[in-house]
C-alpha cells in the first residue's frame, strides 16, 4: 500500500520529467527554425583543452603528482541565447494576423521572420536582401486563394483549380470586357470595403515587382526595404481580418 508523502513524490517526479522532456523539444525547434542547431552541436568540445602546465609527453605513472593547483579549464560550451530567440518567435506566433494564415502557410512566415534576424545579424554578407522577402511573397499569393475561398467568393473545385489567375481575379482596373465570372473585384469591394480591397491589390503588386524584373527597376532589395515589405505584407494580410461574407 502507497503512502500518501510516496505518491507525492511520484507525480513530482513525472512532472518533473515532463518539464525537462518539454524544454528540450522546445530547444530542439528553436534550433531548428534559427539554423543553429548543427553549428551549436559543432561548436562543442568536450576534451578540455590544455591549462597553464603543458601535457605531459609520456602516460602519468601515478595520479597524486599530476594533482596540480591550477585545473585545466573545462570543456568549452557554447550556449546561444535560447530565450530571447524563443520569445521573439513566441511573441511572432502570438500576432493576429498570423493566425489568418492557413497552417501550411504559417512555416514561410515563420522562414521570413529568421531569415529577416539572420540577415540583420550578417548584413555585409549580402548585397541583395530580397531572399528575406520571398517565402512570405509566395505565401501572400495561396493566402489570398484562401480569402476567396473563405469569402465564398469560389467554389472548392475552383479554389483546387490550377488555372485560377489570382493576379487577374483581383486586379481593379481590368478590361469590361473581361470581368467574367472569375474576376472578383467587385466582390472584395463588397466583403472588405474599398481601402481594404485596394490594399490586397497593392500586396499583390508588391509580390511581382519581387518575384518578377522589369524593365528599368534595380534587381537589389536593400536590408531596410526587404524589413519594410516584410512589414507591408503584415500590415496588409491583417486588414483583411475586416472582410466578411456578403
Amino acid at each position: 500500500m502507497l503512502s500518501i508523502s510516496s505518491v507525492i513524490n511520484k507525480v513530482k517526479q513525472c512532472f518533473i520529467y515532463q518539464y525537462c522532456v518539454l524544454m528540450i523539444l522546445m530547444q530542439i525547434i528553436v534550433f531548428t527554425l534559427t539554423g543553429n542547431f548543427y553549428q551549436h552541436y559543432h561548436s562543442l568540445s568536450f576534451v578540455p583543452k590544455t591549462g597553464i602546465e603543458p601535457a605531459h609527453p609520456c602516460g602519468h605513472w601515478l595520479l597524486k603528482p599530476a594533482c596540480l593547483p591550477i585545473p585545466t579549464p573545462g570543456p568549452r560550451l557554447q550556449t546561444p541565447p535560447i530565450i530571447p530567440q524563443l520569445h521573439d518567435i513566441m511573441k511572432f506566433m502570438s500576432d493576429e494576423w498570423y493566425y489568418l494564415l492557413s497552417e501550411n502557410l504559417r512555416p514561410l512566415a515563420l522562414e521570413s521572420l529568421q531569415l529577416l534576424k539572420f540577415a540583420k545579424e550578417h548584413p555585409d554578407d549580402f548585397d541583395n536582401f530580397d531572399f528575406v522577402t520571398f517565402p512570405l511573397a509566395k505565401a501572400y499569393e495561396v493566402f489570398l486563394k484562401d480569402l476567396l475561398f473563405k469569402l465564398e467568393l469560389i467554389d472548392e473545385r475552383t479554389y483546387n483549380s490550377k488555372k485560377l489567375s489570382i493576379g487577374r481575379a483581383i486586379n481593379p482596373d481590368i478590361r469590361l470586357e473581361q470581368r467574367d465570372q472569375f474576376w472578383f473585384y467587385d466582390d472584395l469591394l463588397a466583403c472588405c470595403g474599398e481601402h481594404t480591397a485596394r490594399e490586397i491589390w497593392d500586396g499583390w503588386l508588391l509580390r511581382n515587382r519581387l518575384i518578377h524584373l522589369y524593365p528599368g527597376e534595380s534587381p537589389l532589395v536593400s536590408l531596410p526595404e526587404a524589413e519594410e515589405i516584410i512589414n507591408e505584407f503584415v500590415r496588409i494580410i491583417s486588414l483583411c481580418s475586416q472582410c466578411q461574407k456578403r
